[in-house]
């Protein structure tokens, strides 16, 4: 008889022999209660022994462990995604719904309503100051409330036509319409072989994320802003005759938001074209800096002096996403280090960040890499996502193509010690990216270290940071600017 078997049907007699003889214990005083685990136990021992039986029957096979580990190695990519998403998913949606109350109430405060008394109070607060402006000649930027710049309030000062709830249902539609086209469409354009799972799994479960309805409730606009960047990236390496229109809508994107400034360097096709691609970083540097005196000199220095007021903010809500609000908790919530040091952690974090992204271009160079670079795109969003000051959730939903883009290039090593290695850092990378999809304060489902979402971000900097030198730099699936 095979020792498997032997040993599921040992387990199997104990599971049912044990409740028979428990009463001699005296641990059968327990009423109905200890009833039902004693017929839980003898369950559980029967199914034993059925298992056994049927390993039995099974001709023998030898199969060494290295074998069924390979084989483990070998499963897809796109179900350590969907394993990882369940697991969060019962984690933090099914639990706080179905497992902690007697009635559903995770809607409660799904969203961070801080003081914001009704829904679209961006859009709503920025449309009212331009014009409060135009009609009694009031700064935009007197109260410190709008952060835009000069060039996105004249974009939305036709709103006032329309006026509120209007304008933001149509900026609502806007929204949606620029996600599709980001995420369905604009992606594909980017790969040499076609493929839909990933892109359906993170597309379609993104409609559904806190991020994306954060965005939409606010009336926000950062999906439209990075519409505008995926648009002028894809022009620039693929419809490269076409690129002083990838250079407008570059600059469209920055007005609207300003951080998107440093997605400048993946307008790069040859780093060694060092010349060419400092004229071009400068040229468009300039031309973004002169938009900001479209509204006249006043309106350019108010927003000057707003901006430098914001970049010294650190915000206590858990919904600041910046390293700036992480270094807020690990010093004043969690207090972990002193307060002294939170501003070190912030330094630190840009002179990583530089120096990651320089050794990165470097790699490039030295391998003469051309065209666009998926690795280097995630990491350049997430500098986009926790660099710049107060940066909220609401912008977590330019992760969905990053994501993408590299998940769909990431080459599978070929030793399975490199192999086991590599699908650590997908669960890594995955469960990271899946824990932005929920939020923390409406019931506080999250535990307190994933609290605001810089931790999974940081997760997904240095999880894909390491994929890139571990793997060389090397990805399989992105076409090059001549195909």
């Amino acid at each position: 008889m095979k020792k498997s078997t032997l040993i599921f049907l040992a387990l199997g007699i104990f599971f049912i022999l044990f409740p028979l003889f428990s009463d001699s214990f005296g641990a059968g005083q327990a009423g109905n209660i200890f009833g039902a685990a004693q017929i839980l136990s003898i369950e559980i021992g029967i199914a034993f022994i059925i298992i056994g039986v049927g390993l039995q029957t099974i001709k023998s096979e030898k199969k060494e462990f290295s074998n069924i580990f390979g084989k483990i190695l070998e499963i897809p990519m796109i179900f350590w995604l969907i394993t990882t998403f369940l697991l969060l998913y019962i984690l933090f949606f099914i639990s706080p719904i179905f497992l902690t109350e007697t009635h559903i109430q995770y809607f409660q405060k799904y969203i961070p309503n801080a003081w914001t008394p009704y829904i679209g109070f961006d859009v709503e607060m920025t449309v009212s100051h331009i014009n409060t402006w135009l009609t009694d000649g009031v700064s935009p930027y007197a109260d410190g409330i709008v952060p835009y710049t000069p060039f996105a309030l004249a974009l939305f000062t036709p709103f006032i036509i329309l006026g509120y709830p209007t304008y933001y249902k149509v900026l609502t539609l806007i929204t949606i319409l620029s996600y599709a086209v980001s995420v369905f469409w604009l992606p594909l354009y980017f790969l040499r072989k076609k493929e839909y799972g990933i892109l359906a799994l993170l597309g379609v479960v993104g409609l559904f994320s806190y991020g994306f309805q954060f965005e939409l409730e606010r009336g926000q606009f950062n999906v439209i802003a990075f519409f505008f960047i995926l648009l002028a990236i894809y022009i620039y390496h693929y419809q490269h005759k076409y690129r002083y229109f990838a250079y407008i809508f570059f600059i469209i994107g920055v007005q609207l938001k300003l951080y998107p400034i440093i997605f400048i360097i993946m307008l790069v096709r040859d780093w060694r074209d060092i010349k060419n691609n400092l004229k071009r970083f400068i040229a468009l540097a300039m031309l973004n800096f002169s938009l900001l005196f479209v509204l006249g000199n006043k309106l350019f220095s108010d927003f000057m002096e707003q901006i430098f007021k914001r970049a010294n903010m650190q915000s206590s809500r858990y919904e600041d996403l910046s390293i700036s609000g992480f270094s807020y908790f690990l010093s004043e919530e969690a207090q972990i280090i002193s307060t002294k040091y939170a501003g070190l952690i912030e330094k630190n974090f840009l002179i990583l960040f530089i120096g990651i992204i320089l050794a990165i271009i470097f790699h490039f160079y030295k391998k003469n890499q051309k065209g666009f670079n998926p690795y280097l795109f995630l990491i350049v969003t997430i500098g986009a996502l926790m660099i710049p000051a107060a940066s909220f959730d609401y912008k977590l939903t330019i992760l969905v193509v990053p994501m993408m883009l590299l998940l769909y290039n990431l080459p599978r090593p070929a030793s399975a010690k490199r192999r086991a290695i590599y699908t650590l850092f997908i669960i890594m990378l995955s469960l990271a990216y899946w824990s932005t999809l929920y939020p923390y304060e409406f019931n506080q489902v999250k535990p307190i270290y994933l609290s605001r979402n810089s931790t999974a971000l940081l997760t997904i900097f240095f999880s894909s940071t390491f994929l890139y030198f571990f793997l060389q730099g090397k990805y399989n699936n992105i076409k090059n600017s001549q195909e």
